[in-house]
Order: structure tokens, then C-alpha cells, then sequence
């Protein structure tokens, strides 16, 4: 139904929603990946990938078209969280 009646909202959608978050993860990834030190402990290197994971998890949640910072803010402040 997208190809007949909302064209351009598809394609919006195809940039905004996807392409954006994949590209900023990428970055994150490259970026962490020249970062971290190829020659740590077990340790730093799974703090590291968690970092990684919780920063890029954070900004394609922010970057995606539907997500603001409101509701990630509201979503932070549930009951569900404060257990």
C-alpha cells in the first residue's frame, strides 16, 4: 500500500528510521573500535563492548524518528526501571 499512496512517506521513512540509526551505530562502532585498547584485560574489553553497546543501543533510540528524548526521558522514569 506504501508504493501507491505514501510514496514519500516511505522514503522518509527508509532515511529517518533506518539508514540514520545504522549509520550513526556504525560511527559509534568505528569510532569505540579505534578507541579501545587492542592490548587489555578480559575485563576492559567487556566494559568496553558494554559501553559500546549501551551508547550506540542509546543514540539509535534517540536518532530514530518515533523515539524523542521526552519519551526516552519518560521511559527512564517508569516504576519498571526504578526496581
Amino acid at each position: 500500500m506504501h508504493r501507491y499512496l505514501l510514496k514519500e512517506e516511505m522514503g522518509r521513512w527508509y532515511r529517518r528510521d533506518i539508514i540514520l540509526p545504522i549509520i550513526i551505530v556504525g560511527a559509534i562502532g568505528l569510532i569505540a573500535r579505534e578507541i579501545l585498547p587492542e592490548d587489555s584485560s578480559k575485563i576492559i574489553i567487556l566494559l568496553g563492548v558494554f559501553s559500546t553497546f549501551a551508547f550506540s543501543f542509546v543514540a539509535a533510540s534517540l536518532s530514530a524518528g518515533h523515539l524523542n528524548i521526552m519519551q526516552f526521558v519518560r521511559l527512564l522514569k517508569t516504576k519498571h526501571w526504578d526496581k
